[in-house]
């Protein structure tokens, strides 16, 4: 959903706001609340839906499904060597990203800090149709070709705020729960944060309506669990938006992956020697009360597991649960 601003509307990235549809046949005069996404990028997202299912694009072996099950990261990386494990992926991204850097007094230059705050001329929210009233809305705009209005209250601080204090985020989230990491790596370009995102989603089309916003991260992980497997050229696809590893099945464990990403970040970013740090315990406290983990989705199991894991480890924490 994407409207124009108007005069006194300003809103940021991060933020939400709670939207209401008068013209609803049931539902009209509920207010729902939504995180915001500043730039525009509605037609971006959907323009890749439209090119990732033309048929001329698919080879007769995507076509039948073939796939042979090894996330290669074809597409996402310049370098020959095969990219099969998140580790390998997650160091070779980081040797790009940061290794680079090192030997360049120049870089630590931000070009982002040196940039007025850029104004937007729209805000725009992303709503995924999995409750009565958002199914309900899909349906009665996908009948109708005429532009509909809507009220907006807002807009409010999320409680992704909290990103603001801290420099490295890890940012977690399942189905449309990326919506406010969006925000938030949107509101904090380049390398102004060190920006992680680890989303869980069972929406091929969610995957690759999103992809293309991605690239604000410096690393993306999808644990993609959908029936229907993503052919081998719908992975190059979307691994081509950005620093981009994907695995189609769930995690060994949520936690495990997330301290082993911190730890590896931390060693290349304090220069990457082989006697680094073996695990996240290993890395000084203060170093380690300088990441925050951010969770928004429909789990509360997923946001105690998170929480608890916070806590030991000397992270920050915020979470939203789409229960306001």
């Amino acid at each position: 959903m994407l409207w124009r601003n108007p005069e006194g509307f300003s809103p940021k990235s991060g933020e939400f706001v709670y939207v209401k549809l008068p013209w609803l046949n049931e539902g009209g005069s509920q207010w729902h609340p939504f995180s915001i996404y500043l730039r525009e990028a509605t037609k971006e997202g959907l323009d890749s839906l439209r090119l990732q299912s033309h048929p001329l694009l698919e080879t007769d072996s995507n076509r039948s499904g073939d796939d042979d099950g090894v996330d290669t990261n074809i597409g996402a990386l310049e370098s020959n060597r095969s990219q099969d494990n998140l580790f390998e992926f997650t160091k070779y991204v980081l040797e790009n990203e940061f290794g680079a850097k090192h030997n360049d007094p120049t870089s630590l230059v931000m070009y982002e800090a040196r940039q007025s705050l850029k104004r937007f001329d729209t805000t725009q929210v992303f709503i995924s149709p999995i409750g009565d009233w958002s199914k309900q809305l899909l349906q009665q705009v996908s009948s109708r070709k005429q532009l509909q209005s809507c009220w907006i209250r807002g807009p409010f601080t999320s409680p992704y705020f909290v990103a603001h204090d801290f420099s490295h985020l890890v940012l977690t989230a399942s189905g449309i729960g990326i919506t406010p990491a969006l925000g938030v790596m949107g509101q904090y370009p380049g390398s102004t944060r060190t920006k992680v995102l680890i989303w869980s989603t069972r929406s091929k089309t969610m995957a690759k309506f999103f992809a293309p916003l991605l690239k604000d991260a410096h690393l993306s992980v999808i644990f993609y669990t959908g029936k229907e497997k993503l052919t081998s050229a719908e992975l190059g696809r979307i691994r081509s938006q950005g620093n981009i590893f994907i695995q189609q099945s769930r995690p060994s464990s949520l936690t495990g992956t997330i301290g082993s990403i911190i730890t590896l970040f931390e060693n290349e970013m304090n220069g990457g020697s082989d006697d680094g740090a073996a695990n996240i315990m290993d890395i000084d406290r203060s170093l380690r009360n300088a990441w925050c983990l951010l969770y928004c989705g429909g789990s509360k199991i997923i946001r105690d597991q998170m929480k608890t894991f916070a806590k030991e480890k000397g992270l920050g924490w915020e979470c939203e649960l789409f229960d306001w």
